[in-house]
């Protein structure tokens, strides 16, 4: 008679064991599914602050960045953009953590290019960095909304030994203008909750 009450109790045990099992699976999926891990950053160029005589972007859940090529000339929403010329061709960089094998990214920005030279070598580009290990751009639109184009990259970052912090940035390769506005930079953390 004992050794079916511990049948049973072990039978139990093991069917709310599974059922424990199934509701925490769920609710990570349900979690995941709607981002509540996701951390992201989002800048708009119309948003300045200066900082020891500079003026810099700020960004949204973020904080400072790069000294901005500000212009009026062009703007995706908003009143400002990023210009990039051939002279200047890097802007809107963002110096985040040292990567981790795994850690998953997913960034955007628009992007308009002024055609001032017939040399049509080069683009607008959307880049991914960590030293000398890892390197990842986009310069094709995913989507055209008003003579503006959405570079997107979404990448995991690969096995290697990083010590070098990820570095997300726009870059001119060509001899053009080329204009970026609203950039997002997402990444997945599935810690942020048990952090001190």
């Amino acid at each position: 008679m004992k050794s079916l009450s511990d049948k049973l109790l072990r039978l139990n045990f093991i069917r709310i064991s599974t059922l424990i099992l199934i509701f925490i699976y769920v609710l990570f999926s349900i979690m995941n599914y709607l981002n509540f891990f996701v951390e992201e950053i989002i800048c708009s160029v119309d948003e300045m602050v200066m900082h020891n005589n500079k003026e810099y972007l700020i960004a949204k859940n973020y904080g400072l960045i790069n000294e901005a090529n500000k212009t009026d000339e062009r703007a995706q929403n908003g009143k400002c953009s990023v210009r990039l010329i051939p002279e200047c061709n890097f802007g809107l960089s963002f110096l985040l953590d040292v990567p981790k094998p795994k850690d998953e990214y997913e960034a955007s920005v628009w992007v308009h290019m002024e055609k001032i030279s017939e040399d049509t070598a080069g683009s607008g580009f959307l880049v991914a960095s960590s030293g000398q290990i890892f390197w990842k751009g986009e310069n094709i639109p995913v989507e055209m909304k008003n003579g503006w184009g959405l570079l997107h990259l979404k990448f995991s970052i690969p096995e290697g030994n990083y010590n070098e912090p990820l570095k997300i940035f726009c870059w001119n390769s060509s001899k053009n203008i080329y204009y970026f506005d609203n950039i997002s930079i997402k990444r997945k953390n599935y810690w942020k909750y048990f952090k001190n």
